[in-house]
């Protein structure tokens, strides 16, 4: 015989669960980009290259990026993320003006496509030389010295479901009985 208490614990173990795997995914995550002419399209031919950093919070919409290039500051005519996966030029959705460093604002439902996807967004930085571009990478996560992936939160997710779905069945036989 199942507790008459055992009910309301599933239900608000199973919401935690829900909860936690929610917060997890909404934390920041960074992403680099390795920037060369090689990666426009068309390439620019440019000897020139770089490396942006850039930081994305999906609950606030904050996105702080840093860039380091062999093209001086003084020479960018604009710098920004554009949606598009390698191989594919595509819009402006993130304008960080010609700045190697700052931070911005975008609607959470963009930060979060882009921390969701983030292969299908790149930086490029533009010259006077070159208005379409002259040094662009995808963004990919932040390689962690010794990380292990796991499925901690897949498995957090299936936990709450199992949760519910036995409360669930634990509700229709009580109501049987």
């Amino acid at each position: 015989m199942v507790s008459t208490w055992s009910r309301p614990l599933i239900n608000f173990l199973a919401v935690v669960t829900f909860a936690a795997t929610s917060l997890a995914f909404a934390q920041p995550v960074t992403f680099t980009a390795t920037l060369s002419g090689a990666n426009e399209v068309p390439p620019s031919g440019s000897a020139n290259t770089g490396t942006t950093s850039v930081t994305v919070d999906p609950s606030t919409g904050a996105i702080a990026w840093t860039t380091n290039s062999t093209i001086p500051q003084t020479s960018a005519t604009g710098h920004h993320i554009h949606r598009g996966v390698a191989g594919a030029n595509g819009s402006v959705v993130v304008n960080f003006g010609t700045s190697y460093s700052g931070v911005v604002t975008v609607t959470t439902a963009l930060a979060s496509e882009i921390a969701g996807n983030p292969s299908g967004f790149y930086v490029n930085l533009h010259t006077a030389a070159f208005p379409g571009g002259e040094i662009r990478g995808q963004l990919l996560p932040l390689p962690v010295a010794g990380a292990v992936p796991t499925l901690e939160l897949p498995l957090l997710g299936l936990l709450g479901l199992s949760l519910a779905g036995f409360g669930a069945f634990v509700s229709r036989r009580r109501k049987q009985a």
